[in-house]
């Protein structure tokens, strides 16, 4: 009885197990196809939410899962396999940055076209995203939100609709197979299998994944491959068809390759473009091309063949044709011929580097290869896989500042075109951070160039003063708004001061100021106070009546010419201070009825540049100048960047290319001859100034003479800028038509050279070479028959020379020396010469 119940009990169970559908539920997509789940509108979202799933692809891409909250504003959910890992990205609300969560498996190359595990377990501010046995865990930083508030769920992909409205998404439609989708509990694969409420499918979709056919090569070498076998076929098939995917990393490669004894077959890759080469037995060639960007790791399908006296081309689903040139070829397509057929670089004698990436699915004819008929190159097996496993060396981008990353099997190489980068990795500025570089790549005279002192691709523009003489300097010359000179009452009274406030070029901000200031080894800034009864810093005693502002908007009292701190001007530094009162220590504290100044340099490079000044309104009639900002010089602690470049120092005569960019209005220099005078100079006269060394070392700058040179509003002292003239434009438009007159007249007067010449040749040379002839041959000679029109006939030799007859008189024209012409007469006539 006890045995009865047991039997029963387990009838029971295997009745249940049999009803209860236990066979795993799968989804295949092709890229077009996805399904969508509404969620039920809940007013309390779980805190935990886990979702599980199998997936099987060769693509290094695809979305697995979206989700999105309400109005595509909120909340989100993104599970997708990013260049061959899996990735989850989510968003709970909150700041953008903080509130965002990224989490990327270590697990690499899941798109081997097996099955793979994937667990994500999101629950609060932490989420664990398990990839088969590895396991990365991720917190979001902000402490408010812990919900995910979401609405549809996309499975393997966006609609076309969605897509557009969901742009910052750009991971691809999942192409392959789905298994057994657990998201909170239910199997959405299952229940939209079933046509459940709440789902809706897209596309075609197939609830069934069949056996993948998957026969993998990777060639991680151009100089190594295989050797394709194949069976023979009969001796009247004029055809060859061959089908294949490809992915690669590397934009050029030989494919495949079928030699024969006189008809080439080459599928290769140029510059990212697919060339299908065919030559025939009398050496004429067609080319297919299709495609372009070929090299984005992707897999694409090629269908390529000779039928009849055509070739086709397929890619992708596009098709080329052309016909073949010939009557032979099909001769040539014995089977003999078939057995020399290649895979990347086996053959040594080809004409084009091998194929470095993975090929996949290879058929010759009708005959699908596998691996046993492939044999390897004499070369390592290691550059020869069974399966596809590509490095791409280019993700994550090793290239800065936007530079084009692009590979080969060794290494990558970035493009740093269309940026404001160099370097190797497009990591450093094409504009340098002050003008002393642009001196040593070639600069000869002052000019307005492009500087970028922090070095990351912030450019401005500053004027470059190349100075000459016996103290050689490149200053990097700032300008800003009070360059000229500007009444002290001319500004609004604030706190009982007049404020007034120093705004530097508008393409350069303060940081890139700081940095200009710290890169040069020294700067300076004039500074000049024109006073009328009224004080400066109120020596001795003080409170200072004016002031002016670091870099830090920080009060200084001191002034130009002065140490920093001292509360001094110039004339009050020296032992015995030259003020013009006694005890003052500033020539304007004397504060009579008479106009002074105090001027001088500011040089302490830690305060500037000047960002303000405040003056007494005392002061109103007075007046001040400030100049730009100079620096020169390389700091020593600043070090050049390494030029990677091959020849980083341009050659004499020749200008750098870079700095042709730098600075737009720089020629390349003119060579000049030995002969040549150089140009002259007149010293132009400069302002008379405080300076603070005796040598005048401090004002070299200020006595510049270059021609032309102008000044610069409210610096106090000659800027050598040189300015091309009009007169000067006008000479060298001159020049230049006269050059291009005396070059027409040369080139006319040596093709009437050439003209006469050869008129000379058809003419004259053939007489003077008959009478050379005849002259330096004495004899008797006989002139046979004229020929045909247009060929004279030859003087033919009849007897030996005879010196006792020379000079006798010919017989029939008379005259000594005189060259004989065979078609003068018919008949046989012999002379003596």
């Amino acid at each position: 009885m006890g045995l009865r119940c047991d039997l029963s009990i387990l009838l029971v169970f295997l009745c249940t197990l049999a009803s209860t559908n236990t066979y795993a539920v799968q989804v295949r997509l092709h890229g077009e196809e996805c399904i969508t789940y509404e969620l039920q509108k809940a007013v309390n979202p779980p805190r935990r939410t886990v979702i599980k799933l199998r997936f099987r692809t060769i693509h290094p891409n695809g979305l697995l899962m979206y989700s999105r909250g309400k109005n595509g504003k909120d909340d989100f959910l993104q599970l997708d396999i990013f260049h061959g890992q899996v990735r989850y990205q989510a968003y709970l609300g909150g700041s953008p940055t903080r509130g965002e969560l990224r989490i990327k498996n270590s697990k690499k190359r899941l798109s081997d076209g097996r099955w793979h595990n994937v667990t994500l377990t999101q629950e609060g501010r932490t989420a664990s995203l398990k990839v088969d046995f590895i396991s990365v865990s991720g917190i979001i930083r902000q402490d408010y939100y812990h919900y995910l508030n979401l609405n549809d769920i996309y499975i393997g992909g966006l609609t076309p609709a969605k897509r557009k409205e969901y742009s910052e998404t750009r991971t691809r439609n999942f192409r392959g197979c789905l298994e057994d989708l657990i998201f909170r509990g239910k199997n959405l694969i299952q229940e939209a299998k079933n046509k459940l409420s709440g789902y809706k499918v897209f596309g075609k979709v197939t609830f069934r994944c069949e056996k993948l056919d998957y026969r993998a090569v990777t060639i991680t070498n151009p100089n190594t491959g295989f050797r394709v076998t194949v069976r023979k076929l009969p001796m009247d098939n004029d055809t060859f068809y061959t089908s294949f995917r490809f992915r690669s990393h590397v934009e050029q490669g030989l494919l495949l390759s079928r030699s024969a004894i006189k008809v080439k077959l080459h599928l290769r890759l140029s510059a990212g473009t697919l060339l299908y080469d065919v030559t025939a037995p009398n050496s004429s060639k067609i080319v297919l091309s299709l495609g372009s960007n070929l090299d984005d790791g992707e897999w694409h399908t090629v269908n390529a063949s000779v039928r009849g006296r055509e070739a086709r081309l397929q890619l992708d689903g596009q098709t080329r044709t052309k016909p073949l040139n010939h009557s032979l070829l099909m001769q040539e397509f014995a089977n003999r011929s078939r057995l020399k057929i290649f895979l990347g670089g086996y053959d040594d004698n080809r004409d084009f580097p091998g194929f470095v990436g993975c090929i996949l699915n290879l058929q010759i004819d009708s005959q699908k290869i596998s691996h046993n008929n492939l044999k390897k190159s004499k070369r390592t097996d290691d550059d020869l896989k069974y399966t596809c496993s590509l490095v791409n060396r280019c993700q994550p981008n090793p290239c800065k500042n936007k530079g084009k990353c692009s590979q080969d099997w060794k290494r990558y190489y970035c493009n740093c075109e269309y940026t404001q980068f160099e370097g190797e990795r497009c990591e450093i500025s094409i504009y340098k951070p002050t003008c002393e570089y642009y001196r040593s790549m070639g600069l000869k005279k002052s000019m307005f160039c492009l500087l970028d002192s922090e070095g990351q691709g912030n450019s401005y523009t500053a004027l470059c003063n190349v100075t000459d003489g016996d103290r050689k300097r490149t200053y990097t010359v700032i300008t800003h708004n009070k360059m000229a000179k500007t009444r002290v009452g001319d500004a609004r009274i604030e706190e009982a001061q007049y404020k007034h406030y120093i705004t530097y070029s508008n393409s350069i901000d303060m940081k890139q100021i700081a940095q200009l200031i710290e890169s040069s080894k020294e700067c300076r800034q004039h500074i000049r106070f024109h006073c009328f009864s009224s004080k400066l810093l109120n020596t001795p005693r003080g409170p200072s009546h004016a002031f002016w502002l670091s870099r830090d908007y920080e009060r200084q009292e001191y002034w130009g010419g002065a140490e920093p701190g001292s509360k001094r001007c110039a004339c009050g530094m020296h032992e015995k201070p030259s003020c013009a009162s006694g005890g003052k220590y500033c020539n304007c504290d004397n504060r009579d009825n008479q106009w002074r100044v105090d001027e001088g340099y500011l040089t302490d490079k830690s305060t500037l540049p000047v960002t303000g000044l405040e003056f007494n309104r005392k002061s109103e009639k007075s007046d001040f100048t400030l100049g730009p900002l100079e620096c020169w010089g390389n700091a020593n602690k600043t070090r050049r960047t390494k030029d990677k470049r091959t020849n980083p120092k341009p050659r004499e005569g020749s200008m750098d290319d870079r700095l042709v960019n730098a600075c737009p209005m720089v020629e390349n220099p003119t060579t000049t001859s030995p002969g040549t005078p150089s140009p002259t100079t007149t010293p132009t006269p400069s302002v008379t100034r405080s300076c603070t060394n005796e040598n005048d070392e401090e004002c070299i700058n200020g006595n510049s003479s270059l021609p032309g040179a102008t000044t610069i509003p409210g610096t106090g002292h000659q800027e050598e800028v040189r300015q091309t003239t009009a007169k000067d434009q006008e000479t060298s438009w001159e020049l230049q038509e006269t050059s291009e007159i005396s070059t027409v007249a040369i080139v006319m007067i040596s093709v009437a050279l050439v003209v006469i010449v050869m008129l000379s040749m058809k003419f004259v040379l053939p007489r003077v070479i008959m009478c050379i002839r005849t002259h330096s041959k004495r004899g008797e000679y006989i002139v046979p028959p004229a020929g045909s029109s247009g060929y004279p006939a030859r003087l033919l030799p009849l007897v030996t020379k005879r010196s006792s007859i020379r000079g006798r008189q010919l017989t029939q024209y008379g005259g000594n020396g005189r060259c004989v012409d065979g078609n003068a007469t018919g008949g046989l006539k012999s002379y003596w010469v």
